[in-house]
Protein backbone atom coordinates (compact mmCIF):
# COMPACT_ATOMS: atom_id res chain seq x y z
CA UNK A 1 0.00 0.00 0.00
CA UNK A 2 1.26 3.33 -0.91
CA UNK A 3 1.25 6.79 1.60
CA UNK A 4 -1.02 9.31 0.75
CA UNK A 5 0.33 11.76 -2.04
CA UNK A 6 0.31 14.94 0.05
CA UNK A 7 -2.62 17.50 -0.74
CA UNK A 8 -0.21 20.58 -2.77
CA UNK A 9 -3.55 22.51 -3.61
CA UNK A 10 -2.70 26.49 -4.38
CA UNK A 11 -4.82 27.28 -1.11
CA UNK A 12 -2.89 24.46 1.43
CA UNK A 13 0.54 26.44 -0.27
CA UNK A 14 -0.26 30.14 0.40
CA UNK A 15 -0.80 28.77 4.13
CA UNK A 16 -4.26 28.31 4.55
CA UNK A 17 -5.39 25.01 6.53
CA UNK A 18 -8.55 22.66 5.82
CA UNK A 19 -10.87 22.41 8.51
CA UNK A 20 -12.56 18.85 9.74
CA UNK A 21 -15.07 19.39 6.56
CA UNK A 22 -12.45 19.30 4.35
CA UNK A 23 -13.05 22.83 2.99
CA UNK A 24 -9.91 25.42 2.87
CA UNK A 25 -10.05 28.18 5.55
CA UNK A 26 -7.85 31.19 5.32
CA UNK A 27 -4.33 31.77 5.96
CA UNK A 28 -2.96 31.90 8.74
CA UNK A 29 -1.76 35.92 9.65
CA UNK A 30 2.06 35.59 10.36
CA UNK A 31 4.59 37.60 11.32
CA UNK A 32 8.82 36.73 11.44
CA UNK A 33 9.48 33.65 10.65
CA UNK A 34 5.89 31.42 10.81
CA UNK A 35 5.63 33.51 14.59
CA UNK A 36 2.13 35.01 15.62
CA UNK A 37 2.24 38.37 14.18
CA UNK A 38 -0.28 39.74 17.23
CA UNK A 39 4.01 40.13 19.21
CA UNK A 40 4.94 41.81 15.95
CA UNK A 41 1.92 44.24 16.18
CA UNK A 42 2.47 45.11 19.72
CA UNK A 43 6.17 45.54 19.12
CA UNK A 44 5.68 47.66 16.11
CA UNK A 45 2.44 49.61 18.15
CA UNK A 46 5.01 50.48 20.88
CA UNK A 47 7.66 51.52 18.80
CA UNK A 48 5.43 54.10 16.49
CA UNK A 49 3.91 55.43 19.51
CA UNK A 50 7.59 56.27 20.97
CA UNK A 51 8.56 57.72 17.72
CA UNK A 52 5.55 59.80 17.52
CA UNK A 53 5.80 60.84 20.97
CA UNK A 54 9.71 62.07 20.99
CA UNK A 55 8.19 64.14 17.66
CA UNK A 56 5.50 65.61 19.53
CA UNK A 57 7.82 66.52 22.26
CA UNK A 58 10.19 68.01 20.25
CA UNK A 59 7.35 70.28 18.83
CA UNK A 60 6.01 71.01 22.23
CA UNK A 61 9.22 72.61 23.07
CA UNK A 62 10.46 75.85 22.11
CA UNK A 63 13.74 76.10 20.28
CA UNK A 64 16.68 77.68 21.77
CA UNK A 65 18.21 80.38 20.28
CA UNK A 66 21.46 79.48 21.27
CA UNK A 67 21.23 76.21 18.72
CA UNK A 68 21.59 74.15 21.76
CA UNK A 69 20.09 73.17 24.79
CA UNK A 70 16.55 72.98 24.28
CA UNK A 71 16.70 69.89 26.51
CA UNK A 72 16.83 71.97 29.53
CA UNK A 73 12.49 72.46 29.14
CA UNK A 74 12.64 68.73 30.05
CA UNK A 75 14.22 69.17 33.73
CA UNK A 76 17.92 67.91 31.83
CA UNK A 77 20.81 68.84 33.01
CA UNK A 78 23.46 70.84 30.41
CA UNK A 79 25.30 68.28 28.52
CA UNK A 80 27.96 67.12 30.74
CA UNK A 81 30.54 67.19 27.86
CA UNK A 82 30.33 71.15 27.36
CA UNK A 83 29.97 71.32 31.10
CA UNK A 84 33.44 68.93 31.87
CA UNK A 85 35.68 70.16 28.54
CA UNK A 86 33.88 73.25 27.10
CA UNK A 87 32.86 71.00 23.84
CA UNK A 88 29.88 70.20 22.55
CA UNK A 89 29.24 66.43 22.36
CA UNK A 90 27.74 64.60 18.96
CA UNK A 91 24.14 65.19 20.05
CA UNK A 92 24.85 68.85 21.33
CA UNK A 93 21.94 70.80 19.06
CA UNK A 94 19.60 67.72 18.49
CA UNK A 95 16.99 68.63 20.40
CA UNK A 96 16.56 72.14 19.10
CA UNK A 97 17.30 70.77 15.65
CA UNK A 98 14.10 68.29 16.10
CA UNK A 99 12.22 71.06 17.98
CA UNK A 100 12.76 73.30 14.51
CA UNK A 101 12.69 70.32 12.18
CA UNK A 102 9.17 69.50 13.51
CA UNK A 103 7.75 73.19 12.41
CA UNK A 104 9.23 72.93 9.57
CA UNK A 105 12.54 75.20 9.69
CA UNK A 106 14.94 73.17 7.99
CA UNK A 107 17.49 75.58 7.82
CA UNK A 108 17.38 76.46 11.42
CA UNK A 109 17.24 72.88 12.46
CA UNK A 110 20.30 72.14 10.31
CA UNK A 111 22.11 74.96 11.47
CA UNK A 112 21.46 73.26 15.43
CA UNK A 113 22.49 69.79 13.97
CA UNK A 114 22.93 68.13 10.69
CA UNK A 115 22.22 64.73 12.28
CA UNK A 116 19.25 65.74 14.03
CA UNK A 117 17.30 66.75 10.75
CA UNK A 118 18.45 63.26 9.15
CA UNK A 119 17.35 61.59 12.41
CA UNK A 120 14.11 62.96 12.68
CA UNK A 121 13.60 62.24 8.93
CA UNK A 122 14.31 58.68 9.83
CA UNK A 123 12.60 59.02 13.10
CA UNK A 124 9.18 59.56 10.81
CA UNK A 125 10.09 56.95 8.45
CA UNK A 126 10.28 54.04 11.13
CA UNK A 127 7.29 55.37 12.65
CA UNK A 128 5.40 55.02 10.03
CA UNK A 129 6.99 51.53 8.91
CA UNK A 130 6.02 50.73 11.73
CA UNK A 131 2.61 52.04 11.48
CA UNK A 132 2.67 49.58 8.11
CA UNK A 133 3.22 46.38 10.43
CA UNK A 134 0.62 47.23 12.58
CA UNK A 135 -1.56 47.63 10.09
CA UNK A 136 -0.59 44.43 7.99
CA UNK A 137 0.95 42.13 10.57
CA UNK A 138 3.65 41.63 8.57
CA UNK A 139 7.78 42.59 7.91
CA UNK A 140 8.14 45.08 5.54
CA UNK A 141 10.53 43.94 2.94
CA UNK A 142 14.27 43.04 3.09
CA UNK A 143 14.52 45.87 0.52
CA UNK A 144 12.53 48.51 2.60
CA UNK A 145 14.72 47.31 5.84
CA UNK A 146 18.38 47.17 4.46
CA UNK A 147 17.26 50.99 3.42
CA UNK A 148 16.26 52.22 6.86
CA UNK A 149 19.21 50.37 8.25
CA UNK A 150 21.75 52.34 6.37
CA UNK A 151 19.65 55.16 6.74
CA UNK A 152 20.61 54.82 9.99
CA UNK A 153 24.28 54.16 10.19
CA UNK A 154 24.54 57.17 7.50
CA UNK A 155 22.63 59.37 9.98
CA UNK A 156 25.37 58.44 12.75
CA UNK A 157 28.29 59.19 10.17
CA UNK A 158 26.36 62.78 8.98
CA UNK A 159 26.31 62.78 13.31
CA UNK A 160 30.18 62.44 13.93
CA UNK A 161 30.98 64.85 10.42
CA UNK A 162 29.14 67.39 11.78
CA UNK A 163 30.50 67.13 14.89
CA UNK A 164 33.88 67.05 13.44
CA UNK A 165 33.12 70.16 11.51
CA UNK A 166 32.04 72.17 14.48
CA UNK A 167 34.78 71.38 16.94
CA UNK A 168 37.28 72.57 13.81
CA UNK A 169 35.98 75.56 13.71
Amino acid sequence: MNPPEPDLSPSLIAGSQRDTSGKASQPKECGVGGLPAKPLRWAAAILALVLFTLLAMARSLSPAAAGLGTHQQLGLPPCSMRVLFGLRCPACGMTTSWSHWTRGQWWPAAQANVGGVCLAFVALAVALVACRVVWTGRLPSSRILTGLGWSIVATGAVTLVDWGTRLAW
